[in-house]
């Protein structure tokens, strides 16, 4: 944004946003001209509707958080996100939940401890992805229309940086905040027709799974898994004609490619759900697990 285009958004007028589920909701605020960056939002704050007349908008179909990097993201191009945190440590037999740390933001790189954690070298090379063979690609292989380089950005090489530092396996770590708050921004910018955010968010998402390679069973990445799919088969539309929606080709891809090691609970439950959503991701998961059976047959 420019000198002249900046004054100007800055001059524009301020929306208040109420952001988060009922009963537990915040007040953020923004400026028209940067909420334009969307067409769905600039009908709303330059339209004939009454957002613009009260000068407000109701996002109480996401979360604060989530509301929070989309607007973080409509004026810097660029958002913070959770890191993996490192579970607590448990026995085997515990069927208990697993208690996390609280994760840190992207841009608060989390510190290592070099005198307690100690990997070998095999097991620092196990971080590395391994491509997959057969007819189903590797993750660094998928593509889909308006899918764009990401280009230099400050919060994406922070987590680079991180993941390449740490010195406990990253397979074993706990996702769940950085899985949701990535599928959330996509969804959001699905929603208010964002392609630029789009595009970012997936790759991003990407990249954490291609830093997580082949889960370990029993870690609270299967159950993370679990909750992504969910998330994202509730949370995006079909895709037009023959192509698949880029999130959902996104997290079966991953699922089928590491089928054999995400055979838990989790993921159980969502094959067997009734909801429509699970079912196609069924479908999805299925029909490339069978696409990888007939490559090795």
């Amino acid at each position: 944004m420019d000198k002249a285009n900046s004054s100007s958004a800055f001059g524009s007028p301020v929306f208040q946003i109420v952001a988060g589920e009922p009963g537990n909701t915040k007040t953020l605020f923004a400026h028209a001209d940067v909420l334009a960056k969307s067409t769905v939002l600039r009908a709303a704050v330059q339209g004939s509707f009454k957002e613009k007349e009260e000068q407000k908008l109701t996002w109480t179909h996401w979360t604060i958080g989530g509301a929070e990097k989309f607007l973080e993201w409509l004026y810097t191009g660029d958002y913070k996100c959770p890191y993996p945190s490192k579970a607590a440590k448990r026995a085997s037999t515990s069927t208990s939940p697993i208690e996390c740390e609280e994760p840190a933001e992207q841009g608060d790189i989390p510190p290592t401890d070099l005198e307690n954690e100690t990997l070998s070298l095999v097991d620092q090379h196990a971080f590395k992805k391994v491509p997959a063979e057969g007819p189903l690609k590797g993750l660094q292989e998928l593509h889909w229309n308006g899918l764009r380089p990401l280009g230099r950005l400050s919060q994406a090489e922070k987590f680079d940086k991180w993941s390449d530092n740490q010195l406990w396996l990253l397979s074993e770590m706990d996702y769940e905040a950085t899985f949701m708050a990535h599928a959330e921004l996509y969804s959001m910018a699905c929603h208010y027709l964002v392609d630029d955010l789009k595009n970012q968010a997936w790759q991003r998402l990407r990249a954490v799974l291609i830093t997580i390679g082949t889960p370990k069973a029993d870690t609270p990445v299967i159950g993370n898994l679990a909750m992504l799919a969910s998330y994202v088969y509730e949370n995006t539309a079909d895709a037009d004609g023959d192509s698949e929606e880029p999130l959902r080709m996104l997290v079966s891809s991953f699922s089928a490619l590491h089928f054999t090691a995400i055979r838990g609970v989790g993921v159980a439950a969502l094959m067997l759900s009734e909801k429509e959503g699970y079912h196609k991701f069924v479908v999805d998961l299925m029909t490339k697990v069978g696409q990888q059976l007939s490559y090795l047959e």
